[in-house]
């Protein structure tokens, strides 16, 4: 196998195991699935960062392929989902702390 076809399986198998974690720690469903969930989510952060580097620095000329696309756009959602998303999520939970925590108290 070569190392392009290693390197996007990686990638894909990074996203998607990333994807899958952080909607299952989310819900909860996994007791200590968060500490792992971060840390493939960590993992794809850097793997994107430093390939988004290499590819598109100044100093290189790259033909822009599908799979560079993919990339892209995943960084896209990766820093969506970081930012905007989980901002909100966490200012929500902050202002709403109190209400949340009398509701699982009845649980």
């Amino acid at each position: 196998m070569n190392n392009q076809k290693l390197h996007h399986k990686l990638f894909y198998f990074l996203v998607y195991a990333s994807y899958v974690l952080y909607v299952l720690s989310l819900l909860k469903l996994v007791p200590g699935l968060d500490k792992y969930s971060l840390k493939i989510h960590y993992g794809l952060i850097v793997y994107i960062s430093l390939f988004l580097l290499y590819e598109f620095n100044p100093f290189r000329k790259t033909v822009f392929t599908n799979f560079h696309k993919e990339i892209v756009f995943h960084s896209g959602l990766i820093l969506f989902g970081t930012t905007a998303l989980a901002t909100y999520f966490f200012s929500y939970v902050r202002t709403h702390k109190k209400k949340i925590e009398q509701e699982i108290e009845k649980l």
